[in-house]
């Protein structure tokens, strides 16, 4: 019988040791930087004020008087609502004006949602013990020369020094 040997074959990974994009911009762009759960908090509690200030417009007066020709308008900067009480059969939907404002007012949650992140991670506000978890860096601090290197420099200085002529 004669004895096969198997030598292994050299396995090229395509993708050992290489990060994607993903991957590179995770860990480069930092932490507070994040959406969080927040963000979409944010964003519908300012959807929910735009609808609220929608409401506080409503031109009740006008409608206790009897004029017919009303809309109310919801949306800020933009309107993305318009209920026409002279022609209920016009779409109350603004297709521009949604996409506009919903832009607007997730560029504006984000923003604050980075805001309020760097806010409570700031060490300006915290507390006496948190701050004692964190490690000190130290300074190193400038080495004092002793007597005898003060001296060797004092000599070194004054032979290098032009003599006098006596």
């Amino acid at each position: 019988m004669e004895k096969r040997v198997i030598r292994p074959e050299e396995v090229k990974y395509q993708y050992a040791g290489k990060e994607s994009i993903l991957q590179t911009l995770s860990t480069s762009i930092p932490k507070e930087l994040f959406p969080t759960k927040k963000t979409g908090y944010v964003f519908g509690v300012i959807f929910l004020i735009v609808v609220v200030l929608a409401l506080l417009r409503f031109p009740l007066g006008a409608m206790m008087e009897g004029k017919t020709n009303l809309s109310i308008d919801v949306g800020i900067p933009m309107t993305f609502l318009r209920f026409n009480l002279a022609d209920p059969t016009e779409p109350p939907a603004k297709i521009n004006g949604l996409i506009i404002d919903l832009l607007i007012y997730l560029i504006l949650s984000y923003a604050i949602d980075v805001i309020i992140n760097l806010i409570l991670k700031s060490p300006l506000i915290e507390s006496a013990e948190e701050k004692k978890k964190r490690p000190k860096v130290f300074k190193n601090k400038k080495q004092s020369k002793t007597i005898a290197e003060k001296v060797t420099d004092k000599i070194i200085t004054k032979s290098q020094a032009p003599n006098p002529k006596r």
